[in-house]
């Protein structure tokens, strides 16, 4: 289509190569729905420049989705849980027939796996799903989803054996503690979104939940990279990747509380198990 009304508009320019003004030749050429149609054009082209210029570090797997409808994207999410399910069935198979240090490497694997899957492709479906307080949707893109909701709707589409709504009325203090192990949350003060930075960046690639005033959400760290994953209820009010210090939900915090995901080994085997995870007391 894109090309099409180029060609229109390069027609109707070139049809009058004395204008001084093409802009206005085009204007008194178009009928009123063409000119529509090209001011609809242009307005996409410029408004997809800068989308694709803030989601520029997405996964390329959330770049293969942007151009598809939402009902063929909810397709592309049921068989990811499928094959999510189905990944985890083999764990589930394996790991009672091995020995001790055979089972050590099948939970690095299964840390490994949760980790490529929930950062590429879990996460990469829910970008752009419209936050609302209320929010509770199981379908990205489709209804509206809370800061809360949006942690424990991923991390049970993921396979974590987890009641999605009980744990998502919880205080994140009680989220960390339920995901990463009593005793294993750090807590970090005075508005000092630098010391959380350089917290994060002195642990291995993981993903860590992080409660903030009265948010939650998730860090992923990769290599040198941190990003603050949450449904957000600030501009733009939807599910978004940000790098960590330049968040404003990051940056409006009094404190921080962490915790590592996937360095809870209990929660590991139990998602390994396909066990069911009890809220924290």
């Amino acid at each position: 289509m894109h090309r099409i009304i180029t060609r229109v508009i390069r027609t109707i320019i070139f049809a009058n190569p004395y204008s001084s003004c093409p802009v206005h030749w085009i204007m008194l050429k178009l009928t009123p729905k063409l000119f529509l149609l090209v001011f609809v054009w242009t307005f996409s082209c410029s408004s997809g420049t800068v989308q694709d210029e803030a989601h520029k570090d997405y996964p390329s797997y959330y770049h293969s989705l942007h151009p598809m409808g939402v009902d063929k994207k909810l397709g592309k999410y049921t068989d990811l849980k499928n094959r999510i399910n189905a990944k985890q069935r083999r764990f589930t198979i394996e790991y009672p027939t091995v020995d001790q240090a055979h089972k050590n490497g099948l939970v690095t694997l299964a840390k490994n796996y949760l980790y490529t899957t929930m950062c590429d492709s879990v996460f990469s479906h829910w970008y752009g799903t419209q936050w609302d307080f209320n929010g509770t949707t199981q379908e990205p893109r489709k209804g509206q989803i809370a800061c809360g909701y949006f942690v424990t709707t991923t991390l049970k589409h993921a396979g974590f054996d987890i009641n999605r709504v009980q744990l998502a009325q919880q205080a994140a203090s009680k989220i960390i503690t339920t995901m990463c192990g009593k005793g294993k949350t750090k807590v970090i003060g005075n508005s000092n979104e630098k010391a959380l930075s350089k917290y994060i960046g002195n642990q291995k690639d993981g993903i860590f939940i992080v409660g903030l005033d009265n948010h939650v959400g998730f860090i992923q760290k990769k290599g040198s990279k941190q990003y603050f994953i949450h449904s957000s209820g600030l501009s733009p009010q939807q599910v978004v990747r940000e790098k960590l210090l330049e968040s404003k939900a990051i940056k409006k915090s009094d404190a921080y509380y962490v915790g590592n995901l996937l360095e809870n080994k209990t929660n590991i085997i139990k998602w390994i198990k396909k066990e069911k995870i009890k809220l924290a007391t």
